[in-house]
């Protein structure tokens, strides 16, 4: 199971040879820990606002720490003797930095075909792929979602008037072209792969915002910060995708900010970004499932910038999202962060 802190203040500890999370919130919900984690609640402090839940490390295979929580010392050195990935995000869930007690990225014979590769075809033959995969993904999903308001009789004007279905005929063009597009260098094809995939995107997230309720919709995608709720959800799901697909990487032996398409620079994952493409549509399915199944509020589930504008997820946002897709992304028989971990092994293989 994971652990997942993101409110203020809450703390992970080790005592007794348990992890105990400590946080000022009346419930385990509240205090930001997966509804899915089962754990023994522990002793109570004397303010009544203070609860402590302590969770055996042979159960825990992840702590996600939100800025604002805090670890010890001795947490860590628990959480290393049980192999458990402890993973640092900033306030939009982006990861920052996580702590293992191995060296995943010690494959040294990996990362240096990965660096080959980055500078031959193999990278032309694998960016391609994912792009392609992405597009067919993007495809199917806006195909599954047109089916089921057909179903449930939800259709919406947008959905009547065609748009949906003019974006996935314009993305299946998209993909075609990418497809035959050829070069020895990646650098060769970045600029017109880049033009498609960018094209697919305006196309994609019209549709999609056509087929959310009403008051969902939205005009573009916006990310850093979000001009609206789906969009800031969207953003902090993708957040913790591009985690999960960090650690499939390091795992593989791979190294993260060795980019083929997407260029490494100073602390930019590269790769991450690169690998992520085919899976962005587990995000965009479960914020969709989310706006189509629970009423979001912004009041309770949003905070705005009181500078430029923009909102972003607030603590009750982030556990609404978590609750939902790191369930999804461990769902069995899928379990998607193992399709991951199989998929970067592959690649890590094929080079």
């Amino acid at each position: 199971m994971d652990l997942y802190l993101h409110t203020f203040a809450a703390k992970l500890r080790a005592r007794n040879g348990m992890l105990e999370v400590h946080t000022y919130f009346n419930d385990g919900d509240a205090a930001g820990l997966m509804p899915s984690a089962v754990g023994k609640k522990g002793s109570e402090a004397a303010s009544s606002s203070l609860r402590r839940y302590e969770y055996s490390p042979h159960a825990v295979e992840c702590v996600w720490l939100q800025q604002g929580s805090s670890v010890s010392t001795d947490a860590v050195v628990l959480a290393m003797q049980h192999n458990i990935d402890l993973l640092f995000l900033d306030a939009f869930g982006h990861p920052v930095a996580r702590v293992w007690r191995t060296a995943p990225c010690s494959n040294a014979a990996i990362q240096r075909q990965q660096l080959a590769a980055a500078q031959d075809s193999r990278a032309v033959v694998h960016v391609k792929n994912w792009v392609v995969r992405k597009l067919e993904n993007q495809v199917h999903l806006l195909e599954t979602f047109m089916e089921q308001a057909e179903k449930s009789g939800k259709k919406s004007k947008a959905m009547a008037n065609g748009l949906p279905l003019r974006a996935v005929l314009r993305i299946k063009s998209l993909r075609e072209k990418v497809t035959i597009l050829q070069g020895e260098h990646i650098d060769d094809i970045a600029e017109s792969l880049r033009g498609y995939e960018g094209a697919a995107s305006r196309y994609y997230f019209e549709a999609l915002s056509s087929l959310l309720p009403k008051q969902h919709r939205f005009s573009t995608r916006s990310q850093h910060p979000a001009n609206d709720a789906f969009n800031a959800f969207l953003n902090y799901a993708y957040g913790i995708l591009y985690a999960e697909v960090e650690r499939a990487l390091l795992l593989a032996g791979l190294n993260p900010y060795l980019g083929f398409l997407h260029r490494d620079g100073y602390q930019y994952a590269a790769m991450v970004y690169d690998f992520i493409e085919p899976y962005r549509v587990w995000a965009d399915y479960a914020v969709f499932r989310l706006f189509n199944t629970t009423e979001i509020d912004a009041s309770q589930h949003l905070s705005s910038m009181q500078e430029g504008g923009g909102v972003w997820l607030n603590d009750a946002g982030k556990r609404l999202l978590s609750a939902s897709f790191l369930p999804f992304l461990k769902d069995i028989p899928k379990n998607r962060r193992q399709t991951l971990l199989r998929e970067a092994r592959s690649f890590a293989q094929a080079l």
